[in-house]
């Protein structure tokens, strides 16, 4: 009568929870392969990126300090959800690379050497604006320039469009008036401000997604609770 009545409660659980169904299912031990462990690297490793590791069951792809150079072409039958390419080689990212990762969920690619010119202006507007999302890039604050000589250490938001791919002819006919610098230090003082309002949704964001996971622990606690106090009825 026990096991009927423990199945039951476990429904309920899951029912009264469906966002978490699917990732209670995933990381239950007792549902699990008895060989998997949390982090169980494939042992097929045919055709992934050199230097990276896939883990299934967390479905990422561990690609740090691999020594890559460019963003890697990643098959959709991996059943990649994260990708980590922190800390590699990588320079410029096109747009097109990007669009490639559409069925990624989080891009993390801070610490790489960027060069920071024209060519990331659109990186720059995603990360400031409503796009960044499939994939959505982590940790913004770390994107920083290695070069030019002139932006090394600066963070890739907090720069102007301006500043990324210099000042054109015909604008200083169009603003006479107006010195370059000041336009500058403006749009500067303005990307500053949202990517500091960015990193703090993220924190909030990132605060809110620990209280949430507190609470459903908490109610399964309260579940378990239920479901000792009836066994021992019983």
């Amino acid at each position: 009568m026990a096991k009927p009545f423990f199945a039951s409660i476990l429904t309920l659980a899951l029912f009264l929870c469906p966002v978490y169904r699917t990732q209670f299912i995933e990381s239950t031990p007792l549902l699990q392969d008895a060989n998997q462990t949390p982090t169980a690297i494939s042992k097929n490793s045919e055709g992934y990126p050199q230097g990276c590791r896939l883990y299934q069951n967390r479905k990422l792809l561990q690609c740090r300090n691999s020594g890559i150079l460019a963003i890697p072409e990643l098959n959709e039958n991996w059943n990649v959800k994260t990708v980590n390419l922190e800390r590699n080689n990588i320079t410029t990212i096109t747009e097109e690379s990007i669009l490639e990762l559409r069925h990624i969920h989080l891009l993390s690619i801070g610490g790489n050497p960027f060069h920071c010119d024209c060519k990331l202006k659109w990186l720059r507007e995603r990360l400031l604006g409503s796009d960044n999302r499939f994939p959505y890039v982590r940790h913004i604050q770390d994107l920083k320039c290695a070069t030019p000589t002139s932006l090394q250490g600066r963070t890739l938001v907090t720069l102007s469009e301006e500043v990324l791919c210099g000042n054109k002819p015909e604008d200083s006919l169009l603003r006479p008036t107006t010195p370059v610098h000041e336009k500058d230090e403006e749009k500067l003082v303005n990307s500053t401000a949202e990517a500091k309002l960015l990193e703090a949704r993220q924190k909030a964001m990132e605060k809110g997604r620990v209280a949430e996971i507190i609470g459903v622990t908490l109610a399964f606690a309260a579940i378990i609770v239920v479901m000792s106090v009836a066994f021992i009825v019983m």
